[in-house]
């Protein structure tokens, strides 16, 4: 490929992120005005965003894997995903705070965690 191939490769990857920059820069502040409308908090539509644009890509490869014949691949990329997704969250989060738990809430965190697991593996063994 000579140098004008180059030039132009890097040319559409520069006008891709200039894009990428200006759509996630609407998207921000077209969603602060609709929570806005809606009495929702801030922090409310910023977590929203964070999980769509975290779980976006995860859909995308997860979905490709499994049109293409690789169910394991997928399987594996879903349930990786959602460990590290959990434990980035709880990770910074308690860096960022002190996280509070209420004992009572524990026995049922429990169950739908375990229900949600036991459900994730009969599927696959389906």
């Amino acid at each position: 490929m000579g140098g004008g191939g180059v030039f132009h490769l890097v040319a559409l990857l520069a006008l891709g992120v200039a894009l990428l920059a200006v759509a996630g820069d609407l998207l921000v502040s077209g969603a602060g005005r609709l929570a806005a409308r809606l009495g929702l908090r801030p922090i409310v539509v910023a977590a929203l965003i964070t999980g769509i644009a975290a779980s976006v890509s995860t859909l995308i490869v997860v979905s490709l894997a499994g049109l293409g014949g690789h169910e394991e691949l997928a399987a594996a990329g879903l349930a990786g995903a959602n460990i590290v997704n959990l434990t980035v969250v709880l990770g910074v989060g308690g860096l960022v705070a002190e996280l509070r738990i209420s004992s009572a809430l524990l026995p049922r965190q429990a169950l739908l965690s375990t229900a949600a697991v036991t459900i994730f593996a009969l599927t696959l063994l389906g």
